[in-house]
């Protein structure tokens, strides 16, 4: 459908910033943690009240003290995060502390008294990850997700000419990429295969997308909608695989990622086409390409210890071996790779585990960024200003908002108005309920 008038509107200052960046070539790329990752044991408090608090409410699960992955003398990255420790080191991390979903800024006295609109369905997950995608604390089932309105944006100011979708998705359909006119598309961890390739877990019978093809050019009856539809994505899907997958065999990748048994992981394994693409991204007709990756894994209600070990030992070793693949092919300064999930834990124990919860931390890591805690570390003590309810929920003191903008200005969203139209406002509706525009670990 067409774009709507007020994102019509926002073109001119769209097509503006993108002639005033010359030929950049941008990427982001999310990695997104299924399933609540546990966020006290993720980044960890070493002195003071905090880690009074943080021991006091994990007898059996806090983390000793790890001098080799300090931040810095109060907080500490999880000992599995030693490769992520060493991009740190060189100022490459951001870490967006107590982020998560609101509508309005919020005190602890106004959560128990009401007084503030909170977010819908709070600890749910399938809530939660869809306000996060939507970044509309208010409406979890938005027509719109983030990458989507960002993709609106940018997509024919950026990717005039390109068969290309902007958004690119290794883990199927998401929330966040559901747009107003800008398509996504799903790709394998090689690239986008064909439909006698395995697809979603099962394998179509052999020569069938040259049947499909043949069939669907004899077919005749344009006026009939659907058919029409369905030959148009068709062509549409098979024009896009043949450039995408020309244009990521033409660039090679010697880093090395990470392997599970004679071949690399699935994560490992995207993450090195999306490398490979991002580089060959102007054979695409592209300067902007959002990726989506998926580990899954972190609802951790009981074993959390030895869970979220082996999770962060897998994701881990991917995230140096891509921001290693990116400084290899020169474009470390052209992509940011957002890790997040859809809310923290429970500052207590529950057993073994911890329980859904609402604001976490997330991490920014690519070689424009200065890295960094950004944003309110918070304060961990129970009956302290940033803990709701007895278990320990954190209250966001950043908004989604704040760190969807500051990668949405770094990617050439302005931020003023332009023939009666904020495009940062477009991008995120809530932003002007909140004073931080840009947390600024981005140029």
């Amino acid at each position: 459908m067409p774009l709507p008038v007020d994102f019509q509107a926002a073109q001119p200052a769209m097509s503006a910033s993108a002639a005033a960046s010359g030929t950049d070539n941008k990427a982001i790329v999310v990695i997104y943690l299924g399933g609540g990752t546990d966020c006290h044991n993720m980044i960890t408090p070493r002195t003071g009240v905090n880690r009074t608090a943080y021991v006091s409410a994990r007898p059996d699960t806090a983390l000793a003290d790890n001098p080799a992955t300090a931040l810095n003398s109060e907080l500490q990255f999880h000992p599995a995060l030693t490769r992520i420790k060493q991009l740190w080191d060189l100022g490459k991390v951001a870490v967006v502390s107590n982020v998560g979903p609101l509508i309005f800024p919020m005190t602890k006295t106004q959560y128990n008294a009401g007084t503030v609109s909170k977010p819908i369905q709070l600890f749910s997950h399938s809530d939660q990850n869809s306000l996060w995608q939507t970044g509309l604390a208010q409406n979890p089932v938005s027509p719109t997700g983030w990458v989507g309105r960002l993709s609106d944006l940018v997509n024919t100011a950026y990717n005039p000419s390109s068969v290309v979708p902007p958004g690119i998705t290794f883990a199927g359909v998401q929330t966040a990429f559901r747009s107003n006119d800008a398509p996504s598309i799903g790709w394998g961890s090689t690239g986008m295969r064909l439909r006698d390739n395995s697809i979603g877990g099962y394998r179509l019978q052999s020569g069938s997308e040259s049947i499909l093809t043949n069939m669907l050019s004899t077919y005749s009856n344009l006026s009939d909608t659907m058919m029409a539809t369905i030959i148009n994505s068709h062509n549409k899907a098979n024009a896009a695989r043949t450039v995408v997958n020309n244009a990521i065999n033409s660039v090679t990748v010697n880093t090395v990622f990470p392997t599970v048994g004679l071949g690399e992981t699935n994560l490992a394994a995207q993450a090195r086409t999306i490398a490979r693409s991002i580089k060959s991204m102007s054979q695409m007709s592209q300067r902007r390409q959002i990726y989506w990756m998926v580990q899954g894994g972190f609802d951790h209600h009981a074993d959390l210890i030895s869970l979220l070990n082996t999770r962060f030992n897998t994701l881990d070793p991917v995230v140096k071996a891509f921001y290693d693949a990116t400084v290899e092919l020169g474009i470390q300064n052209n992509v940011v790779l957002l890790i997040y999930s859809e809310f923290g834990r429970s500052l207590v124990q529950n057993g073994s585990g911890t329980d859904h919860a609402w604001g976490g931390h997330s991490l920014v890591i690519g070689g424009g960024v200065t890295g960094g805690v950004y944003g309110t570390f918070p304060d961990l003590t129970l009956s302290g200003p940033n803990m709701v309810d007895n278990r320990g929920y954190l209250l966001p003191t950043t908004p989604t908002e704040s760190l969807y903008a500051t990668l949405a200005r770094w990617f050439g969203v302005p931020d003023a108005t332009s023939n009666g139209v904020n495009p940062m406002n477009l991008f995120c509706p809530n932003l002007p309920n909140f004073a931080v525009r840009n947390l600024g670990f981005l140029g």
